[in-house]
């Protein structure tokens, strides 16, 4: 009689986790069953529901605001005012032009962590655009990437990610805060008078656009290699954990609790 219970529990367990299992297909949240062989091994897997390019012109803007989950978020030169975006189609958000901030809302239907697909956002800047007010780019769960180049200034650059790399190449301008909980922060070419990069679980490696003597750098690390243009330093030893070098009129700041961080100025 206990063996029969157990089966009948066991059983109903099994059927419950099917029904789930199924749903959840269905939905596109985990995508379609895949089985591969790899190696001599099989191996169950999931493709991505189905992906779609959508490409808005929402207008000009001089200014961007986007706060998106489990989002990729990059910016680049193009032709045009432009935001591409590639995901499902359902999940698409709805990008406009306001008192010339470019801003974007996700729809609101509830989505489980679960699911696999890849979303990411694409803005272009027009290539004649010399200045930007304010880039804001913020994403739970996704890698953010501003690569424009070295005729556009930038007043303000933020990023935030709470699980993704920050990259960043050919920004300049006034002030830039980046940081991110578990994710890489690399800058190439960099130039703000005021910066102020962290990351929690990640190396920061920044190259300068110019010469370190016109800096005055703030680097705090609880673990890792510190390293500033021919110099190595030993933090976090317990007997301190931060440092200052130099004293030029641009001001950066760099924190890290388990990663290496490393400064070269342009060569």
């Amino acid at each position: 009689m206990k063996k029969r219970t157990i089966y009948l529990i066991l059983l109903s367990v099994v059927t419950i986790a099917a029904i789930c299992f199924g749903t959840w297909v269905h939905l596109g949240y985990l995508g379609y069953p895949e089985l591969t062989l790899t190696k001599g091994s099989f191996s169950l897997g999931f493709q991505s529901p189905g992906t779609t390019t959508i490409v808005k012109r929402p207008g000009s803007f001089d200014s961007v605001s986007l706060q998106l989950d489990h989002t990729d978020l990059e910016l680049y030169r193009g032709d045009d005012y432009s935001v591409t975006y590639q995901g499902p189609e359902k999940a698409c958000p709805d990008f406009k032009v306001t008192n010339g901030i470019l801003t974007a809302t996700q729809p609101s239907v509830k989505r489980l962590h679960l699911r696999t697909s890849d979303e990411t956002v694409i803005i272009t800047i027009p290539k004649d655009v010399t200045k930007l007010k304010e880039i804001s780019l913020s994403s739970d769960n996704g890698d953010l990437t501003v690569e424009p180049d070295q005729s556009l200034t930038l007043n303000t650059l933020k990023l935030k990610s709470s699980n993704g790399d920050l990259e960043l190449s050919n920004c300049q301008g006034k002030t830039i805060t980046a940081s991110t909980d578990n994710g890489d922060i690399s800058a190439e070419k960099l130039l703000f008078s005021d910066s102020d990069l962290a990351s929690s679980n990640g190396d920061l490696t920044v190259s300068l656009a110019d010469s370190l003597k016109n800096y005055s750098i703030s680097v705090t690390a609880e673990s890792g290699d510190v390293t500033i243009g021919d110099n190595s330093y030993s933090l976090g030893d317990g007997d301190h954990s931060s440092i200052r070098v130099g004293d030029g009129q641009q001001k950066m700041s760099l924190r890290s609790d388990n990663g290496d961080i490393d400064v070269e100025e342009d060569r």
